[in-house]
């Protein structure tokens, strides 16, 4: 479980990626859609705003087609967003995390210290000599 549980959480990490391309879509297939109405609409005899014999009423009387598809879409788009979002978050909460340093020593510490590497560094020398 924890094997699928990792890939699934790789996948997740990786589908921020393609937040920009979603978004290119949206904007896309929507400016192209108002945009064919639009040209529909000027070239139609009929000025009001019948939207008959635009693709409009096509996805309207193909409800069964275009529910599930932009549904499917929409839902993608969520969760593109929120891998987005969570890694933002991720990258945004390392970045703030201080370096960690070492605690400073106090001269009782220091002096120590200093006497244990001494003693130590005497013994290493005393035994590579003999």
């Amino acid at each position: 479980m924890r094997v699928r549980l990792g890939k699934i959480v790789g996948v997740w990490k990786h589908l921020h990626h393609c937040w920009n391309v979603v978004v290119l879509i949206w904007v896309s297939g929507i400016i192209g859609w108002l945009i064919s109405v639009l040209a529909t609409w000027s070239i139609t005899k009929n000025k009001g705003w019948d939207v008959s014999d635009t693709p409009l009423s096509w996805a309207f009387d193909h409800l069964a087609i275009t529910l599930p598809v932009v549904g499917v879409f929409l839902a993608f788009t969520i969760l593109v967003r929120l891998a987005s979002i969570q890694v933002a978050k991720e990258s945004k909460a390392t970045a703030i995390q201080p370096a960690h340093h070492s605690p400073e020593l106090n001269s009782q510490d220091r002096t120590r210290l200093h006497q244990y590497l001494t003693q130590w560094y005497k013994e290493f020398l005393g035994n590579r000599s003999s």
